[in-house]
């Protein structure tokens, strides 16, 4: 006679080790979702609404161009939560880039910032990035998490953001 928990765990362990789903094999062998196929499925986002209630100091902005890609597999089929990379490029009013620029104290950066191909259209030729570790401490303190770079004068600020 075998044991009950000797049943469950050679059925458990079966599979497991077969790659059964809960859904059954027809899920296994489905397509992913269209938006997760590639990464080139990631958009390019206009509205800059939710960038001026969720960072402060940069005002109503001129334009903005932003897009969100999660930081693990976004195909995964493992349940649970997972953390979003935002990268934001917005042009800022003339007078919100000065204020910027004068409230805390900005250092050049060394290596420009890896913007993702579908944003860096945005960004001119040019650009000068710096950083203020003030204003990432007093202001990127959660629920983002991240970098701003900005560039006072052509007005250029982008963020490098996680949201987790």
């Amino acid at each position: 006679m075998t044991r009950p928990w000797l049943r469950l765990t050679a059925l458990v362990l079966t599979a497991a080790l077969t790659g059964c789903s809960v859904n059954g094999p027809a899920d296994r062998d489905a397509d992913p979702p269209a938006a997760c196929a590639t990464p080139d499925a990631v958009t390019v986002q206009t509205d800059s609404a939710v960038w001026q209630q969720a960072l402060s100091g940069v005002g109503t902005p001129v334009e903005a161009h932003w897009l969100a890609r999660p930081a693990a597999n976004a195909c995964s089929r493992a349940p649970g939560l997972s953390d979003w990379y935002h990268e934001v490029v917005l042009r800022l009013q003339p007078d919100v880039a000065r204020a910027l620029a004068s409230a805390y104290q900005w250092a050049p950066v060394t290596e420009a910032p890896k913007i993702h191909a579908k944003l860096a259209p945005f960004v001119p030729a040019g650009t000068t990035w710096s950083r203020s570790d003030g204003y990432e401490q007093a202001h990127l303190m959660g629920p983002w998490f991240g970098a701003l770079y900005l560039d006072a004068a052509h007005g250029l600020a982008y963020f490098d953001l996680n949201q987790s």
